[in-house]
């Protein structure tokens, strides 16, 4: 079953087409060295059978012996996981799919851990799914999203978590980066539930130009009352007014940003989480509103070093 199951952390060169676009950039940047938590992919080929509960019946061994590897090398017993979703056009360059698909997360247990790869997958065809495939009909991609692989991955117990965007989404201003941040899991800032601390940072210099500090008076957190699964808890009251992440984190968050912009070679929309003084990169993929527009041409030339000059001497303020 190589072609099945695909741990983040092979050596092995996998099939890119099997793993969806969350798969195969998490592999991407486990690859590169970066802190990205433990995990693996179930694949398209996974899924391949058209009854999906009969596919999660007849592997459950091979789905149970996956979690018990990820068990020992996380030295926890039934650790808690992430299931996510991975489609094969999402996270792409023109469309992100962000929030069309379902994620579980804190999940514990073989049994609860099979249920929500079971949801996950099902999620594929929700109204909310279907809803975002009619917008992009016309596009390559509405039929490559008939297609899903499922993450497990494990939990990160986040102090914090937050969204890096390494331009300023309200003008495409790619020499500042963007950040919003919150206590607990991710969650609650990723559906707009809550509102986020947000930093303005410069790219080049690293100082942070404005900042936002939000009352913050829930979060996401582990269920405590139960095996499985998250509950929204009050933020304790000595951090709801302060920031949810300290000058070091941002400067961590951003160099992470430059390198996979770098990386990459085009902007990108990261999410990361901090846990005792150190940031784990969840997942990046291309920022795709402003990445799709015709670039402007700068200077009298249009030359490369007339749009570095332009930058340096307006600071980013062009309007599109």
């Amino acid at each position: 079953m190589t072609q099945e199951i695909v741990w983040l952390s092979t050596q092995v060169q996998p099939n890119f087409e099997l793993l969806g676009g969350k798969g195969r950039g998490l592999l991407q940047l486990t690859k590169l060295d970066l802190p990205v938590p433990p995990g693996f992919v179930l694949t398209t080929s996974f899924f391949a059978s058209q009854n999906l509960q009969q596919t999660i019946d007849n592997k459950f061994s091979f789905i149970q012996t996956a979690y018990e590897q990820l068990a020992k090398q996380l030295k926890v017993k039934n650790p808690a996981v992430a299931i996510r979703s991975s489609a094969l056009a999402e996270d792409g360059k023109s469309h992100s799919f962000a929030g069309a698909f379902d994620t579980f997360l804190w999940v514990q247990g073989i049994t609860d851990v099979l249920n929500k790869i079971s949801e996950c997958h099902q999620s594929l065809f929700s109204t909310r799914a279907n809803d975002y495939r009619a917008k992009i009909a016309d596009t390559d991609e509405a039929t490559a999203v008939s297609q899903m692989a499922v993450i497990v991955q494990a939990m990160i117990p986040a102090q914090s978590s937050g969204v890096m965007m390494t331009l300023n989404p309200s003008n495409g201003d790619r020499s500042k980066i963007t950040i919003e941040s919150i206590w607990g899991l991710g969650q609650l800032l990723v559906d707009g539930t809550i509102n986020p601390d947000r930093f303005l940072v410069d790219k080049i210099t690293g100082e942070i130009i404005e900042q936002t500090i939000a009352k913050k008076t829930q979060m996401l957190q582990a269920n405590n009352t139960t095996q499985s699964g998250t509950a929204v808890v009050p933020v304790p009251s000595h951090l709801t007014d302060e920031p949810s992440l300290a000058p070091e984190e941002i400067d961590k968050v951003c160099a992470y940003g430059r390198f996979l912009e770098n990386h990459f070679g085009a902007p990108q929309d990261i999410e990361f989480a901090t846990y005792q003084s150190q940031i784990f990169i969840l997942q990046t993929r291309p920022e795709t509103v402003w990445t799709q527009k015709q670039p402007k041409t700068y200077g009298l030339n249009g030359h490369p070093i007339d749009h570095i000059v332009d930058t340096l001497t307006n600071f980013g303020n062009h309007k599109s």
